[in-house]
């Protein structure tokens, strides 16, 4: 399955900051540039990853809430839980740090996607991989560097 599109209007439209041309929508990889380097497709890999994760604790999720409250509206929450996190995350980094780019490289989705993309760059005895919901880690750490 391809999962990266190249000279994407879709990333054109998502992507109007500066210095950001690719973005990972619902485990795609849109990019307005005509290739990515190993170390980009690795960071948008793990935003693949993380999205997939949150689409299985969002089916969980619903699953649950239609056997209790019968809420059938509750089925669009696994492909959009990894986004509600995200924003959340994003406007509290906001309100606490008083600048966008801070609050943006503080969410711990883009802490561990930068974290672990260069990896994609050391031998496989050196590398090291990334753990299931290893995004949580990141969420009560308070270090952090932005990139």
């Amino acid at each position: 399955m391809k999962t990266v599109f190249y000279n994407s209007k879709i990333a054109e439209f998502f992507t109007p900051v500066s210095g950001f041309k690719t973005i990972m929508l619902f485990g795609f990889v849109f990019t307005e540039k005509k290739s990515l380097g190993m170390a980009v497709l690795s960071h948008e890999n793990i935003h693949q990853k993380q999205y997939a994760e949150c689409v299985g604790i969002g089916l969980c999720i619903a699953f649950l809430c239609t056997i209790i409250f019968h809420a059938l509206w509750i089925w669009a929450l696994p492909f959009t839980l990894y986004y509600i996190l995200y924003l959340i995350e994003y406007l509290v980094h906001l309100v606490r740090l008083r600048n966008g780019t801070k609050a943006y490289y503080a969410i711990s989705f883009e802490r561990e996607a930068y974290d672990l993309m260069g990896e994609c760059y050391n031998g496989p005895s050196i590398r090291r991989s990334r753990k299931s919901l290893g995004w949580i880690r990141y969420l009560t750490s308070q270090s952090y560097q932005t990139p």
